[in-house]
């Protein structure tokens, strides 16, 4: 992308292979992907209709990947409900 401000053109580029899934189990903050981000900087992640997840201790799918209802980012936020682990 080019800078609107000064014609700088910066880019943000995932890192091969360093996709990992999120799995802590006291919810702490865990690295799921890494970028290359040249001029940029994140401020906000947004993964799209195609993330899926897994509970932890049923093994419940959730999300399109897996023929589930898509998982939709209300405010950057998600929840749902695992029924087989109550």
């Amino acid at each position: 992308m080019k800078c609107k401000g000064c014609d700088r053109t910066n880019n943000i580029e995932y890192i091969e292979n360093t996709l990992h899934p999120y799995s802590s189990e006291n919810e702490s903050w865990e690295t799921i992907a890494s970028f290359d981000c040249r001029g940029w900087e994140f401020t906000a992640f947004h993964p799209g209709n195609s993330f899926g997840c897994k509970g932890i201790e049923s093994g419940t799918l959730f999300g399109s990947p897996h023929d589930q209802e898509p998982i939709v980012f209300d405010g950057g936020d998600w929840c749902g409900f695992d029924e087989a682990a109550d």
